[in-house]
C-alpha cells in the first residue's frame, strides 16, 4: 500500500474560511437586540409586515414571479435573498422545448450540456457531470436524486411536460431547507393542480432524429375533487455518430400517470399522484482515447413506479401545514455492464420511502418561522459486472432524516434577515449542521439588494463508498506482464463540505426592463475523486497484476463568478431575454475542469400576428476541458466553444382550432459535441434537427 496521504490539497487552504464563517455568525450573534425590534414611534412607518415584505413593489407581483424553493412558502422572488430563477410552462411550451434538459438551457448559471440523447450533465456554478451529485432535483418538493451514483438521470424522470406549471431554479447552497446534495444548487419542477387542467388535451409531434411521440390528458371534476389522466409514448432515434460510427443513442419509452387534488373545505386539500414508465434507451461503451465502440449490445431496460399523497392545511392568521408520503421504485438493467462484454447486465433496483412534515407561522408579527422535519429510506440491490456495487445486507440501506428551521424576521427599513439551520444524520456519514444567514433590503420600487453565507453537505453515494470498476487488462505498457487496472472505494468516503458567500443585485432600469445579478465564490472541502496515481498493487500470479486506484475525498477546490440576466417587456407582442454567465474554477490545478468560463443566452417572443409566434433562441457556450479519472498525468477531453440557434414557430388559426409548431434545434450547424462521459471519449454530437408538433385542447 502507498504511503500517500489521503488528501492531495489544491491551492486552497481551508483554516481561512473558518474563520470568516465564525466571524459573520459572531457578528450577527454580537448585534444589539434593538436590532431586531422596533421602537413603538418607527412601527407604523419603518416595519413593512411580513405579509407585505414586497408591497411597494407590487408591479412585479405576477404568478410568474411568485417562488416557493427559496423558504418553502410563496414570496416575492424579487425580494427572495437568493439566486432564483423561473421558467413558466407557457415559455417551455413557446421555446419548444421536448424534454426538462431543453427548457433548462436558458438558466443562468446552469451548466447544461448532452452527452448523447438519453443522458446529460446539468449543474449550477461548475463541477458539471453526468452524474452531477451537487445539484439536488426536486419534483413537487420531493428529491429524485439517485443515491446509486449520484445526481439525476434525466432520461428517468421525462416529465410530461404540459403538466408543468412553472420550474424554479436555485443557484447556490440549499442545504438548509432541503438537505444535503443542495450543494451548487436546487431545481425543483412544479406540476400544476388538476383543477388548471380540465378538458382534453392531444399532442402529436415527428420529424428528423425524432420517429414521433403522442400526449394524451384528460382531466375533469367529480363532486370535491378534480383529476387527472395522462399518457404520453415517445420513440427517437437519437443524434448518431459521426466519421462512419453509428452510436447507438435511441429511446423509446411509455409513460403515464394519475393525479387527484381533493378539496375537503375549512383550508384542508389532500393530493394524490402517481406514474410509471417503461422505456428501452441506447447507449454504448467506448474505448477512452480512440473512441471505438467496444460492444454496442441491446439496449437499456428501465422502469419506474412512484407514488405520493399530500395533505395542506392552511389556518387562520397565514400559518400553513403540510404531511407528505412518497416512495420510488427504479429498476435498471444495463447489458454492456455486464459480466462478460456483450453477455449478461448489470441489474440495480432501488426502492426509497421518505415522509415529511413541515409547518409555516408568524410569530410576533416580525417573524415567520418554518420548520420540519424528514426521514427517508433507500434500499438497493445491485449486480456484478464490469462496474459493480458490492453491496450486501449490512451496507445496502441508507436511511436519512433531519429537521430544519429557518426564521425570517422583519427588520425596519424594508429590510429582511433569514437565520437557520439543518441538522441531519445519515447511516454513512452521521451527522452534518448546515446553517445560513440571508440578508435582503428594499431601496424603494427600484432596487433590491441581498447578500448570504451558507454551508452544505454533499453525501457519498453508494458508488462512492462501494463501486469497483474492472477495465481490460493491459498487456502492452510493462513487457511480460499483465496489468488490471482496477477503480474502486474502500468505503470510506465522507462528506464533501461547501461554504458558500454570495450577493445579489435586482434593479428596475425603466418601463419594461429590469436586471438581475449574482456574484458567489464557492470554496470545497474534500471532494469525492479518484486518486490519479496507483495507491495499490496486488500480485495475482507472476505475470498478472492487479494496480487499484481508490475514490476518496482527495480534491479541495474553489470557484467564483458572475451571473447577469436583462429582461425587456416591449407591448404584448415583444419580449425578450439575454443573460450571461462568467465562471472561474479551479480543481487539481486544471482550470475550469467539466465547465464553460463563459455562456450566454439570448431569447425573443416575437408575436407579428395575432395568430403567429416566432421564439428565436441563440446560446453561447464556452470551450472546457473535460479532466480525466486517471489523473493530471493523463490529458482529458477538450470541447470547443459553440453556438446553438434554435427557431419555434407557432401557428393557431383561429380560437378554439388546434395549434401547429415548427420547431428547428441547432439549425446553425450539421453538428456539435457538448459533453462526454468520464469513461469514454467519443459520444454523440448534438446533431441539426427538426419537427413538426400539432396540439389541441379544448
Amino acid at each position: 500500500m502507498s504511503t500517500e496521504p489521503k488528501r492531495l490539497r489544491g491551492e486552497v487552504q481551508p483554516a481561512w474560511k473558518t474563520t470568516l464563517l465564525a466571524a459573520a455568525v459572531a457578528a450577527l450573534a454580537a448585534c444589539p437586540p434593538a436590532l431586531f425590534s422596533v421602537p413603538p414611534e418607527a412601527a407604523a412607518s419603518d416595519v413593512v409586515p411580513t405579509a407585505d415584505f414586497a408591497a411597494e413593489i407590487d408591479f412585479f407581483r405576477v404568478e410568474s414571479d411568485i417562488v416557493t424553493s427559496v423558504s418553502r412558502h410563496p414570496e416575492s422572488l424579487w425580494t427572495s435573498p437568493a439566486a432564483v430563477y423561473t421558467i413558466t410552462g407557457d415559455e417551455i411550451r413557446k421555446a419548444g422545448a421536448q424534454s426538462l434538459v431543453d427548457a433548462l438551457r436558458m438558466v443562468p448559471g446552469l451548466d447544461v450540456a448532452a452527452v448523447d440523447r438519453n443522458f446529460y450533465a446539468v449543474s449550477a456554478r461548475g463541477l458539471n457531470n453526468t452524474f452531477a451529485d451537487k445539484m439536488l432535483v426536486l419534483l413537487d418538493g420531493r428529491p429524485i436524486y439517485t443515491q446509486l451514483f449520484g445526481g439525476t438521470l434525466w432520461h428517468q424522470w421525462r416529465t410530461f411536460l404540459p403538466d408543468i406549471e412553472r420550474i424554479e431554479v436555485i443557484r447556490g447552497p440549499g442545504g438548509t431547507l432541503w438537505g444535503s446534495n443542495a450543494v451548487n444548487g436546487v431545481i425543483n419542477i412544479i406540476t400544476k393542480s388538476s383543477e388548471d387542467t380540465r378538458g382534453l388535451l392531444l399532442r402529436v409531434a415527428g420529424g428528423s432524429n425524432y420517429h414521433g411521440a403522442a400526449e394524451l390528458r384528460w382531466g375533469g371534476r367529480s363532486g370535491y375533487f378534480n383529476h387527472r389522466l395522462w399518457a404520453r409514448f415517445d420513440t427517437d432515434e437519437g443524434y448518431g455518430g459521426r466519421g462512419g460510427d453509428k452510436v447507438a443513442d435511441d429511446n423509446q419509452e411509455v409513460r403515464a400517470g394519475y393525479r387527484l387534488d381533493w378539496d375537503l373545505g375549512d383550508g384542508l386539500v389532500v393530493r394524490a399522484s402517481t406514474e410509471f414508465s417503461d422505456g428501452r434507451i441506447g447507449n454504448e461503451a467506448r474505448e477512452v482515447g480512440s473512441g471505438r465502440i467496444l460492444f454496442p449490445g441491446p439496449k437499456h431496460e428501465t422502469q419506474l413506479v412512484t407514488g405520493v399523497v399530500r395533505l395542506e392545511k392552511d389556518f387562520a392568521g397565514g400559518s400553513s401545514a403540510h404531511l407528505q408520503v412518497a416512495g420510488d421504485y427504479i429498476a435498471r438493467e444495463t447489458p454492456f455492464l455486464g459480466v462478460t462484454p456483450g453477455k449478461g447486465s448489470f441489474r440495480s433496483y432501488r426502492r426509497t420511502w421518505e415522509v415529511e412534515l413541515q409547518h409555516s407561522l408568524r410569530l410576533w408579527r416580525r417573524h415567520r418561522l418554518t420548520w420540519g422535519g424528514q426521514l427517508r429510506h433507500t434500499n438497493i440491490d445491485v449486480g456484478t459486472g464490469i462496474v459493480s456495487i458490492p453491496v450486501d445486507a449490512s451496507n445496502d440501506v441508507l436511511n436519512v432524516y433531519g429537521l430544519f428551521a429557518e426564521d425570517e424576521i422583519e427588520l425596519p427599513r424594508s429590510t429582511k434577515l433569514t437565520l437557520g439551520t439543518k441538522v441531519e444524520n445519515n447511516t454513512f456519514t452521521g451527522t452534518n449542521l448546515q446553517p445560513s444567514a440571508r440578508l435582503v433590503h428594499a431601496f424603494g420600487e427600484e432596487t433590491v439588494v441581498w447578500g448570504a453565507v451558507s454551508r452544505a453537505i454533499n453525501t457519498p453515494s453508494f458508488g462512492d463508498r462501494h463501486v469497483e470498476i474492472v477495465f481490460p487488462p493491459d498487456t502492452t505498457s510493462t513487457p511480460g506482464m499483465t496489468i488490471i487496472p482496477v477503480f474502486l472505494a474502500d468505503g470510506s468516503a465522507g462528506d464533501t463540505e461547501l461554504l458558500a458567500y454570495e450577493l445579489g443585485l435586482r434593479r428596475r432600469l425603466g418601463t419594461g426592463l429590469s436586471l438581475d445579478l449574482a456574484a458567489f465564490y464557492n470554496d470545497y472541502d474534500g471532494i469525492v475523486t479518484f486518486s490519479g496515481k496507483t495507491t495499490r498493487t496486488v500480485l495475482l500470479d507472476p505475470t498478472t497484476l492487479r494496480a487499484e486506484t481508490f475514490l476518496d475525498n482527495f480534491t479541495d477546490a474553489y470557484a467564483y463568478g458572475v451571473e447577469a440576466s436583462l429582461d425587456f417587456v416591449g407591448d404584448e407582442r415583444l419580449r425578450g431575454e439575454l443573460n450571461g454567465t462568467w465562471q472561474h474554477l479551479r480543481m487539481r490545478g486544471i482550470h475550469n475542469p467539466s465547465s464553460p468560463e463563459w455562456k450566454a443566452n439570448l431569447r425573443v417572443e416575437i408575436e407579428p400576428l395575432r395568430s403567429l409566434l416566432l421564439v428565436p433562441t441563440v446560446h453561447f457556450v464556452d470551450h472546457m476541458n473535460l479532466p480525466s479519472i486517471f489523473g493530471p498525468s493523463v490529458p482529458g477531453q477538450s470541447i470547443d466553444s459553440y453556438f446553438r440557434f434554435d427557431l419555434a414557430l407557432h401557428w393557431t388559426p383561429a380560437a378554439g382550432w388546434p395549434t401547429v409548431s415548427i420547431i428547428g434545434q441547432n439549425l446553425n450547424q450539421r453538428s456539435h459535441v457538448e459533453f462526454s462521459e468520464p469513461l469514454v471519449r467519443g459520444q454523440a454530437p448534438v446533431t441539426r434537427a427538426w419537427f413538426v408538433r400539432l396540439e389541441y385542447e379544448q
